[in-house]
């Protein structure tokens, strides 16, 4: 039977019993306050196409500036406070996700961070996204050499390769370049959720209680998979440490874990733009969708509720329930593009909540989200197929991004139990008015956030923006009131020399490299020139569009195929001199050729 052709199992008692306990013994439904000097955090990377750059550049220099403290308190450094800070848990959802797999895999070593001088930072942050993805290489047709069919309009091969290099990443031993010989400021075995957009969906069903024997069903395609990362690449998660719903991943073989492959693969699935790039298929074991919950309000109490999908759908005719479950997956952002509820769930507890005041909150997620600005207003009329289809994508992912967070929770400055990261850049012709924001800060957020893909100065940009912005943020923004028992072991010297002008203390103090101010990087101005792709555009659609024909003109006598052919031929060059002018115009619209 084809993979495309799966049929309802006809056995209906085929699947799962509800677990064998509530939510809570499987989930925390509510966590127990931290000790007092120490603060949890839970990062949430939303996502980004192309922009996965600045996001990159923020966690580059995050762990940067988490060593640097953490090696000046085992040195004894006076200047240095001794609370602790804990990254409890990390979610991702598309070039976040991708983030979320870099990360977590490079932190069981020492990396170097960005060289001015060499402009380079050998770590996965940095070599994935500034020197792996780049629209030269995502016009190749290599993936279309013997093909029978087309997966999506840019060649994904290289970013195959960047994956392949990046889960078998391995940088210098703890305790080199400056780095402390345990990260302890991480979680030991880290809670990873990738989101993922699940093409085969999963059903479930309700039975209404005016009609006899009557099911309405309904299909979540808003899927995630929870792993647990071993991030000192030493200590693999004992079947103990694994819930049922978790995959753990370690660089140590063990029979509870799996290779990095796999979750390399999932950050392959949530960073799959629809059509721009080609789906991946994800293969899990099925008794994950056993341990799936929601949260209702029941006569004014919140409580959480197991949520049994219809196993004949996803263990279908032919297969068992120990068969792997197997779905084509697309861009996690499509239904859920800011990942906020799987990290402060986790960090409160499933029906928990944060302390939110400057004086009493010891828990908070951090979103960073290069996208995170004023929305622009949608057309009022039509204006052609294309420009229709550009203007549905990014209403998906606008209306995904709200779904999971109240950004104005984020933005709240009396809210210390959520923070935000997003672009910020000084308009240099006017350094005392109001800062760009957002996408308008970033290189690349034209061409629905693929804009950075074409070139290199646009990306490495965009990371050294992340890198200025997060430390700006850690010693700005990321504060506490000085009250807060957070602070109760520092000296008064420590408290004069990191108040902020607004009398708060900051939660990461910058100590060592990490303090060393960082300059603004020049905007990219005139660094790429749209005609010195339109070859490889040509190449590109002509190939492609002979393929997706092949099957149509099977079928035709002569001459109409090669009328066909021709006609394709001749769209693909008004096609390629429509795209390449929209670049210029979006290049042109954020100021990035003159």
């Amino acid at each position: 039977m084809s993979d495309n052709n799966l049929q309802p199992n006809s056995d209906p008692n085929v699947g799962f019993k509800v677990p064998d306990g509530e939510v809570g013994d499987f989930f925390p439904l509510e966590r127990e306050q931290p000790p007092s000097d120490t603060f949890e955090i839970g990062l949430a990377l939303g996502g980004t196409v192309s922009a996965g750059t600045y996001t990159a550049g923020v966690l580059d220099f995050l762990i940067q500036a988490l060593d640097a403290w953490t090696a000046a308190k085992n040195a004894s450094d006076l200047s240095a406070p001794k609370h602790k800070v804990i990254i409890k848990i990390m979610c991702g959802t598309s070039g976040g996700g991708v983030n979320a797999v870099l990360l977590s895999r490079a932190l069981a070593y020492a990396f170097p961070h960005y060289d001015p001088a060499s402009r380079s930072a050998p770590n996965p942050l940095h070599d994935v996204w500034v020197e792996g993805i780049d629209i030269h290489e995502l016009l190749k047709t290599e993936d279309l050499d013997g093909a029978k069919q087309v997966s999506s309009l840019l060649c994904a091969k290289c970013i195959d390769r960047a994956a392949v290099l990046a889960g078998s990443y391995e940088g210098q031993p703890l305790g080199t370049l400056g780095t402390p010989p345990v990260r302890d400021y991480v979680e030991r075995l880290l809670p990873v959720v990738v989101t993922l957009t699940n093409l085969r969906g999963v059903p479930y069903s309700t039975n209404f209680r005016s009609a006899q024997d009557r099911k309405e069903f309904y299909t979540d395609r808003a899927d995630h998979i929870r792993f647990r990362v071993d991030v000192t690449g030493k200590a693999p998660p004992a079947p103990g440490n694994l819930q049922p719903y978790e995959t753990g991943i370690s660089n140590v073989p063990s029979n509870v874990t799996k290779p990095w492959s796999v979750i390399v693969n999932a950050a392959r699935g949530t960073s799959a733009f629809p059509v721009g790039l080609p789906p991946a298929v994800i293969e899990r074991n099925v008794e994950h969708y056993r341990y799936r919950y929601a949260v209702i309000d029941a006569l004014g109490e919140r409580k959480a509720v197991w949520m049994m999908p219809e196993w004949p759908y996803l263990i279908a005719e032919g297969f068992t329930k120990d068969d792997p479950y197997k779905f084509l997956c697309v861009d996690g952002g499509c239904f859920n593009n800011e990942p906020v509820n799987f990290a402060r769930e986790w960090l409160a507890g499933v029906i928990g909540t944060n302390p939110r005041g400057g004086s009493e909150a010891h828990r908070a997620v951090i979103l960073v989200d290069p996208f995170a600005d004023a929305a622009a207003i949608g057309p009022v009329s039509d204006e052609g197929m294309l420009s229709t289809a550009f203007s549905t994508i990014g209403a998906f992912s606008s209306g995904a991004r709200y779904q999971t967070a109240d950004l104005s929770l984020f933005t709240d400055k009396d809210v210390y139990s959520r923070f935000l990261v997003n672009p910020v850049r000084k308009d240099p012709s006017n350094p005392a008015g109001n800062p760009w924001t957002g996408g308008e800060a970033i290189a690349a957020s034209g061409l629905a956030a693929f804009m950075g893909f074409m070139c290199r100065d646009f990306r490495e940009h965009d990371f050294l923006l992340g890198r200025l912005n997060c430390q700006s943020f850690l010693r700005k923004h990321f504060t506490l009131k000085p009250d807060n028992k957070l602070f109760d072991g520092w000296t008064p010297d420590q408290k004069k020399q990191f108040m902020t002008d607004d009398g708060d203390l900051p939660v990461i103090p910058l100590v060592g490299t990490a303090a060393i101010r960082l300059q603004a990087p020049d905007w990219p101005k005139n660094k790429f020139d749209p005609e010195s792709i339109r070859s490889l555009i040509d190449k590109r659609l002509e190939k492609v569009a002979g393929m997706e024909a092949s099957p149509l003109l099977a079928g035709l006598c002569w001459p109409f195929p090669g009328l066909v052919v021709k006609g394709l031929q001749l769209l693909g060059g008004k096609a390629t001199g429509w795209i390449v002018d929209m670049i210029k115009k979006e290049l042109k619209k954020t100021g990035l050729i003159a």
